[in-house]
């Protein structure tokens, strides 16, 4: 599950909903978040609660920055968000850490509201010709294409982000069949050559989601 931003009841805001497969801390009793947003501290961590088969916790942000962050698991252990937007060196730490980028958000956010105003005025206007059935039919068959292409990828299985996707891609696992078909050593294989970030990762269990996507 990829990290989720969404604009906050509070307009100067951002909710983003951070989230790990529970599978990838096991063993821990708690799991926190911490970075840029509480200044790295312990105490100030964001809880993680369990959701089904995902650990997740929500804050909301400031929209226009980048913050810093990490997993960490019962005050001992260090995690990276496997999807994460970006990933930046920490000498302090002697580790990367994960990003999360509100840059963006803050831009398209400022350039959806424009737009709704300059088309608000159209819509009624247009409310007259909404009658037209040919309108009404390629409307529908554009809908229906798209998300058949995307519900083809392998992005769409938890743990797998735009980092980990470049390594299946060059082993030629593109689409969630690919992923199905594939051997459990040659998976396996993939997550090990991608780095120390994805080791809690296990082929079976992407291989088991894949099959529950498709």
């Amino acid at each position: 599950m990829a990290i989720l931003k969404k604009q906050s009841k509070k307009k100067s805001a951002i909710e983003v909903s951070f989230a790990m497969p529970v599978a990838a801390f096991s063993d821990a009793q708690t799991v926190k978040v911490l970075g840029d947003f509480n200044e790295w501290n312990v105490d100030n961590g964001l809880v993680m609660k369990k959701v089904k088969d995902q650990l997740v916790a929500k804050t909301e942000l400031v929209p226009g920055k980048k913050y810093q962050f990490r997993y960490l698991a019962d005050n001992q252990v260090w995690e990276n968000d496997y999807q994460a937007d970006q990933y930046v060196w920490c000498e302090f730490a002697g580790m990367e850490n994960s990003v999360v980028d509100l840059e963006v958000f803050e831009t398209v956010t400022a350039a959806t509201k424009k737009e709704v105003k300059a088309k608000a005025p159209v819509a009624k206007k247009e409310a007259k010709a909404a009658p037209t059935k040919k309108a009404t039919t390629k409307a529908t068959t554009k809908k229906t294409t798209t998300p058949t292409n995307k519900a083809q990828n392998v992005q769409l299985v938890n743990g797998i982000g735009p980092k980990l996707e470049k390594f299946f891609k060059a082993a030629n696992i593109v689409t969630l069949q690919d992923l199905i078909s594939a051997t459990d050593a040659s998976v396996q294989a993939v997550i090990t050559s991608a780095g120390s970030r994805f080791k809690s990762l296990k082929a079976a269990d992407l291989k088991k989601e894949a099959k529950k996507l498709m």
